[in-house]
C-alpha cells in the first residue's frame, strides 16, 4: 500500500472523510491516553478538545495507511506536557518529567487495540463486582460521584480500610482482566 500525505488543508472530500473517521474511531483511545497522563482529579475532556484541534491542524502531517492511534497519541503526549508545564507554573505538584516519560514509554508499548481489549475485559470483570465494591470504585474514580471521604462516613468504614479494600479490588480486577485477555487470545 502506497502511503500518501494529505497534500494540504484543502484535502479532498474522501481524505477528509477518512481522517474524520479515524479521528472519531480513536476518540476513546486518545481520551484514555490523556487521562492516564493527567493527575487523577483532572477531567481530560478540555484537553481532548485541544488535542482534536491540534490533530485537525496537523492533518497534513499524517500519512494515510500508518498507525493513526500512535500518531494521535504522540500529539496528545506533547499537548499534555505543555499542559503539565502550565499546571507547574500555577503551583500544582506534578510528577517529574523523567517519571512521566518512563510511564508513557511503558504505555506506548501497548497497541491502541490492546487498550480496547483491556477495556472490554474490564467491563466483563466489573459485572462480577459486588454493589458495595462498585460504589467504592465509583467513589474513588468517578469525579461526579461522592468523594472517598464521604463514602467512608456513609459506609462507616475508615479511609485506611477503604484503601486496603481498593488495593485488593484492583489486584482482583487486574487478575480478572489478564485472565479474560488470555482466554480471548486462546492462551488459557
Amino acid at each position: 500500500m502506497k502511503m500518501k500525505l494529505f497534500q494540504s488543508k484543502q484535502a479532498s472530500p474522501q481524505e477528509m472523510q477518512e481522517f474524520v473517521g479515524l479521528l472519531t474511531e480513536h476518540q476513546d483511545t486518545i481520551r484514555l491516553y490523556i487521562r492516564s497522563l493527567l493527575p487523577s482529579y483532572m477531567d481530560p475532556r478540555d484537553l481532548l478538545q485541544e488535542v482534536n484541534i491540534l490533530l485537525w491542524q496537523k492533518m497534513s502531517n499524517f500519512k494515510l495507511g500508518t498507525n493513526f492511534g500512535a500518531w494521535s497519541c504522540t500529539i496528545a503526549y506533547y499537548a499534555v506536557l505543555t499542559h503539565r508545564k502550565k499546571l507547574k507554573r500555577e503551583g500544582f505538584m506534578i510528577f517529574n518529567d523523567e517519571l512521566s516519560h518512563s510511564l508513557v514509554e511503558q504505555m506506548n508499548e501497548q497497541e491502541p487495540e490492546e487498550s480496547g481489549d483491556r477495556m472490554r475485559a474490564l467491563g466483563a470483570c466489573l459485572k462480577n463486582v459486588s454493589p458495595d465494591n462498585l460504589k467504592l470504585l465509583q467513589a474513588r474514580y468517578d469525579k461526579n460521584a461522592m468523594s472517598l471521604e464521604t463514602f467512608s462516613k456513609e459506609s462507616g468504614r475508615s479511609l485506611n480500610t477503604l484503601y486496603v479494600s481498593l488495593t485488593r479490588l484492583r489486584a482482583a480486577l487486574k487478575k480478572c482482566v489478564q485472565l479474560g485477555l488470555d482466554q480471548e487470545r486462546g492462551q488459557a
